[in-house]
Order: structure tokens, then sequence, then C-alpha cells
């Protein structure tokens, strides 16, 4: 099941893009994604095989209540229905991807130890898209952790320039 989610936004950005609403069902599948990370209870009982089929869909139902494109509402309900909700999380993200990738854009994830100016933040972007071909967002996080330096996901790809990584290289070195 590890990859069901992929067939499952493969599918749903195939039909966004065809019904040109792909725009539309991303910022409400990040948004109903995000609802469900922060319910997990609620995907529990969703998925819960004590409640039979027809109780978890009206309840599933009744919350999504014309809230959603209705195309997004009857995906998750068939999501539902064939008991794989749970990879809503991944279709989310794998459907993000291919809308990203449709428009010729990315996500670059930086974790840093400080809080990053606008301007190295303008710095980074330029050279993010430079390197990727692509419009780069950047969402910066600050991480204590990494002592120094950053570390930048993007497209599956982590470019790690922590201090952190460099202080683990000397200790390995060290402890051979």
């Amino acid at each position: 099941m590890a990859e069901l989610h992929k067939g499952y936004a493969a599918a749903l950005f195939e039909l966004s893009e065809e019904l040109k609403n792909s725009a539309e069902i991303s910022e409400e599948l990040k948004e109903l994604s995000g609802i469900f990370k922060k319910f997990p209870e609620y995907v529990g009982l969703i998925s819960s095989p004590t409640l039979s089929k027809k109780e978890r869909l009206n309840i599933l139902e009744e919350a999504l209540d014309n809230n959603y494109n209705e195309i997004l509402t009857s995906f998750v309900l068939l999501m539902c229905e064939k008991d794989v909700i749970r990879e809503l999380s991944g279709c989310a993200e794998e459907y993000e991807k291919l809308y990203n990738e449709s428009l010729k854009s990315s996500t670059a994830v930086v974790h840093s130890a400080v809080l990053l100016t606008e301007r190295e933040k303008e710095k980074l972007q330029v050279q993010l898209e430079k390197i990727s071909r692509r419009n780069v967002t950047l969402v910066c996080f600050v991480d204590e952790s990494l002592i120094g330096g950053i570390t930048v996901e993007i497209d599956g790809k982590v470019y790690d320039g922590s201090l952190r990584r460099r202080l683990d290289g000397i200790k390995k070195v060290i402890d051979e």
C-alpha cells in the first residue's frame, strides 16, 4: 500500500486538469489533509471497522457538507469507501508534486540555524531557481540543532550545508 497514494493522486490530478480546476483542488486538498493531520482521531473513526461502511461514509459526507469541490468530495468519499482514507495525506503530497510539475514550480523546505534575512532568502531563492530551472517558493524554518548553516529539500533532493553534518563527519573520521 506504500505507493497506493500515488495512483489515487495521479487520477485526481488528471481529472482536475481535464476540468481546469487543479489549482482549486490543490488548495482544498491541502486544507483537508491538514485537518486530517490535526485530528487523527477523526481519521481513525472514519476508518474504523466497528462502523459499517455506510455509517463511515455518512459521517464523512456530513463533515464535508458542500464545503469542498464536488470532485474532491467524491474523491475523498471513494477513498473512504475503498478503505484507503488513511492515504489522504500521501495523496495530497503527491498531488502537490504533480501540480507543481505542471506549473514548473517547486517548493523548497529550508531549515536554518538562525532566522534568515529577506536578502538571504532572495539570494537562496535565485540560486535554487538556477539549479532547478523552476520557479521556487521557500518555506523556511529555524532549527537550532543545525548549529550553523542550512539544509534545503527541493524536488526530493536534500542539500545539507549544516555545521551539524560537518561535525558529524569529523566525528566519524575520528572514531575510525
